[in-house]
């Protein structure tokens, strides 16, 4: 069943392909900084789709990438809470709240971290230190990723040097990326 996204004021575009319309909503979006688009996804009927990862914490200051990357999650199956944080300051916070609920904090604790790089105030490194450094983070073990635009080795090189489990991925998010974060999880999961 087609797809077909509408860009505000500039034009109409039709893919066969959800990853072709995410991918061509993401482009769009950097060049034209910000853009507002409509996402007209068709409803399935399919059996719901076993879950790879019970909740999902998506950390990134552009609200465009949140929602691109909300929408793919769900439309993959990916997980079945999605929780976004439009800074680490804000993410931080949301942890502490969840720290204050005792027992019940593992219902609802992330089991998987998708963090922006480059941030204002707190960027996706200093939160990722400030992060393995928890109390929560230890107890859980959740997986950790930093998607980013960045093609800089020394980034990959930084992110190895605070956790060798920190899987670096380049953005949009897509089914392959999703596939190498599930691979992860079962790596990680194996004794």
């Amino acid at each position: 069943m087609p797809l077909y996204v509408r860009f505000y004021c500039f034009c109409h575009f039709h893919c066969s392909h959800n990853e072709d319309i995410l991918a061509l909503a993401y482009e769009y979006s950097r060049i034209t900084l910000k853009s507002q688009f409509i996402m007209i996804i068709p409803s399935t009927t399919a059996i719901p789709p076993a879950f790879c990862f019970k909740s999902v914490l998506l950390i990134d200051d552009n609200e465009l990438d949140i929602f691109i990357n909300t929408t793919f999650i769900k439309r993959e199956g990916f997980s079945e809470k999605i929780f976004t944080a439009t800074s680490a300051r804000s993410a931080l916070e949301f942890l502490s709240n969840l720290e204050q609920m005792g027992e019940n904090q593992g219902q609802n604790y992330p089991q998987l971290f998708v963090v922006d790089l480059n941030m204002p105030v707190i960027n996706g490194f200093q939160f990722l230190e400030i992060l393995i450094t928890s109390e929560a983070y230890l107890k859980y073990k959740p997986t950790l990723v930093l998607l980013t635009s960045s093609t800089f080795n020394e980034d990959r090189l930084s992110a190895a040097a605070i956790s060798k489990d920190i899987l670096f991925l380049n953005k949009p998010l897509n089914a392959d990326l999703l596939r190498n974060i599930a691979e992860k999880k079962t790596a990680i999961s194996l004794p």
